[in-house]
């Protein structure tokens, strides 16, 4: 009976050990925590499931605009009037609609945090008035012309013309761009294979979300391109260039 009550104790124990550690970590923070208190808590405890670019953006952020401006407030405190004074203050440093967005971003995911966890009871952000939010508006997108693309291919140095025709040409993002590898390179089936995207410590990573692993159509011209690349790449070998960047250096013709 006793070793039964025991590990049912110990169950017990063991089940409510990650919510009451959490309690415990937001306890600590004291009874009156400020945004930047409560920040550092939540930058340490609740960034850990994002992607690290992500979550690298956010703490920017948050250094950057939102602490230096409402670091000293009281969390608890925090109102419509603060946030509209922030998105004044960036509205007059020149920042616009689409960045103050993104600013607001990490901010309203700490407060969202924060009521989770008894800290605050509201969210300032979620109750502005869409006039008050920043407008963000659809800028007409300049299609660039034969002549536009020859010359800026023609500008370009021979080292980077085949990346730049490739981003031209399939339209993929900068990071799936510097990820690609020959074996997505499909010549016989006339596709680029979008399946990874580098990140900035050079890491290859799988892609956000399923609808950005997808097949480019591979036009005739970027495939010559690509091709004399390849053959004139160190890694020009047939039996070793799978695996292998694309935008790796090759030898002749650019350094």
């Amino acid at each position: 009976m006793q070793q039964r009550s025991f590990h049912a104790y110990r169950r017990v124990a063991v089940n409510r050990r990650p919510s009451q550690r959490s309690r415990d970590v937001v306890s600590d923070l004291g009874t009156t925590v400020t945004v930047g208190e409560y920040a550092q808590h939540w930058q340490r405890t609740a960034l850990g499931h994002l992607r690290e670019r992500t979550a690298e953006n956010y703490r920017m952020q948050l250094r950057l605009h939102i602490l230096p401006r409402l670091g000293t407030r009281p969390l608890a405190d925090l109102s419509e009037a603060d946030v509209l004074n922030l998105i004044r203050d960036l509205q007059e440093a020149g920042y616009s609609a689409w960045t103050i967005r993104t600013i607001l971003t990490p901010l309203s995911r700490m407060l969202n945090h924060a009521i989770r966890h008894g800290r605050s009871s509201n969210n300032p952000i979620a109750r502005l008035d869409r006039r008050e939010r920043p407008a963000v508006w659809d800028r007409e997108q300049r299609i660039l012309g034969r002549e536009d693309i020859a010359s800026l291919l023609g500008a370009a140095p021979p080292r980077y013309e085949t990346m730049l025709a490739t981003a031209i040409f399939t339209g993929v993002r900068q990071g799936e761009l510097l990820a690609l590898t020959w074996n997505d390179i499909d010549q016989e089936a006339g596709v680029v294979k979008v399946r990874a995207s580098l990140d900035r410590r050079g890491r290859r990573l799988p892609p956000k979300t399923r609808n950005a692993i997808r097949d480019v159509v591979l036009m005739p011209a970027l495939a010559a391109k690509l091709e004399t690349h390849r053959l004139r790449s160190e890694y020009g070998s047939p039996t070793t260039t799978s695996s292998r960047h694309v935008s790796a250096r090759h030898c002749a013709g650019g350094t």
